[in-house]
């Protein structure tokens, strides 16, 4: 038995069609509940009509989802908080230089210099406004400015005298404001207001057809215009895991991000016919096709591009989980798999004697698998186990020649190790299926 976690991964391409709802566009106007498609993902605006926000100031600080007018466009602030760039990458600032102060030197209004002391830390920078000789710097002189320690959060008028760095520090004098970019220039801050970060219109309620097959629901699906490709870049992934398959076969290809060679090229039928006379007789003759399968990469490559082709002849192809994933050997499972459900319906007691659903709820399958582990191994595979909790993964049954392997997707509700001896010990679980 082998876990396949999700590994992350971009969505790079796929032929999926998203059509069911049209596409947000910046320039449209939207009524309370319009659905529309952004980024793959389905939109459905909660505030037909919101505030005008404020005009955006330059010398203003911003947080996260602040929303504001510039030309004529509605921007939303994307930071914690305005970052400005620092003296030495902005040509606002001018670097000085400096000399140890004495009282004997004549100094002009701009001139910096250094008040020396043993402790380095209490080393300090002033600058000259009053042109003097012998008058003793200090933050609260009338003949020098205090330089002021320099931070990213501060807007600062022409002239400002600052130090970067501790005692004494780097010195610099503006030669212009500082202020921030507009939002059409500074994109590290700002973007146009979309459904992803406008927040106060637009609500998120669910993947587009393209991204389906990687949400954790079972009763979704991708599906293509007649055959389905999606190509996805991963990174450290051992193999692939599909469900809720609707095809006929599946090509996977795998490239090499960065050499871009074709490193994995493989086709599989994903079709079967009854193999007994009882299967015909009982009427289950025709041809169907699986609607699981797994794919071990066979190269160790880690950063890779993975193409993958659903094909059902003139038919649409279609897939409903795909999990791209990094494979955890947990244990060698036993054959005897229990399966089983938890009905959540309410079920309440008459006065005639009899019983009634007064309330039908959700129905989740249960699935109860044992494991023989070496005892050694049991510490790492208890990790394992509690690392995946309330993640849907791929639970991968063991292959053999008498019997197909059981591959299931959903989420470990619980799980036990028993030590029963010095080499052997035994591994239960319970499984809430998904698919």
């Amino acid at each position: 038995m082998t876990l396949l976690t999700q590994k992350t991964f971009d969505l790079l391409s796929t032929t999926a069609a998203d059509t069911s709802y049209p596409a947000w566009d910046s320039a449209g106007s939207y009524a309370l509940d319009d659905k529309v498609i952004y980024n793959r993902y389905i939109y459905k605006c909660i505030d037909g009509a919101p505030a005008t926000p404020p005009a955006w100031s330059n010398v203003s600080q911003y947080a996260a989802g602040d929303r504001v007018d510039y030309s004529s466009a509605t921007y939303a602030f994307l930071s914690e908080y305005l970052s400005l760039p620092s003296p030495d990458s902005d040509s606002r600032y001018d670097l000085q230089t400096y000399t140890t102060w004495n009282d004997t030197t004549t100094y002009s209004a701009g001139d910096v210099v250094l008040v020396y002391s043993w402790y380095p830390m209490l080393r300090k920078l002033y600058r000259c406004k009053v042109g003097n000789t012998g008058q003793t710097p200090s933050c609260t002189s009338t003949y020098w400015d205090c330089g002021n320690l320099w931070n990213d959060t501060t807007f600062y008028a022409s002239g400002a005298f600052v130090l970067v760095g501790a005692g004494p520090g780097t010195p610099y004098v503006t030669n212009s404001a500082i202020t921030a970019e507009t939002p059409d220039v500074d994109t590290t801050n700002w973007s146009q207001v979309t459904p992803e970060n406008d927040t106060t219109v637009w609500k998120k309620v669910g993947p587009a057809n393209s991204l389906r097959m990687f949400d954790a629901q079972n009763t979704t699906k991708t599906v293509g215009t007649g055959a389905l490709t999606v190509a996805v870049e991963a990174y450290e992934v051992d193999g692939l895991y599909f469900a809720g398959l609707d095809a006929d076969s599946i090509t996977i290809k795998v490239y090499n991000t960065v050499t871009e060679a074709l490193i994995e090229d493989n086709a599989y039928d994903l079709t079967f016919e009854p193999e007994d006379w009882l299967a015909y007789f009982m009427g289950t003759w025709m041809t169907k096709s699986r609607k699981s399968s797994t794919y071990w990469r066979t190269t160790m490559d880690r950063d890779v591009i993975i193409e993958v082709t659903f094909d059902k002849g003139t038919e649409n192809a279609a897939c409903g989980v795909m999990i791209i994933g990094e494979a955890k050997p947990i244990a060698v499972s036993i054959w005897d798999v229990r399966r089983g459900g938890v009905d959540y319906t309410v079920v309440t007691q008459n006065t005639d004697g009899s019983s009634t659903a007064t309330e039908t709820a959700v129905y989740l399958p249960l699935i109860d698998i044992d494991s023989i582990v070496d005892t050694d191994a049991t510490a790492r595979v208890i990790a394992d186990l509690e690392a995946v909790r309330n993640t849907p993964i791929a639970i991968i049954g063991d292959e053999s020649d008498t019997y197909e392997a059981v591959n299931i997707f959903g989420v470990i509700s619980s799980f036990g190790v028993t030590l029963q001896g010095p080499s052997k010990s035994t591994v239960s679980m319970e499984v809430t299926g998904l698919y």
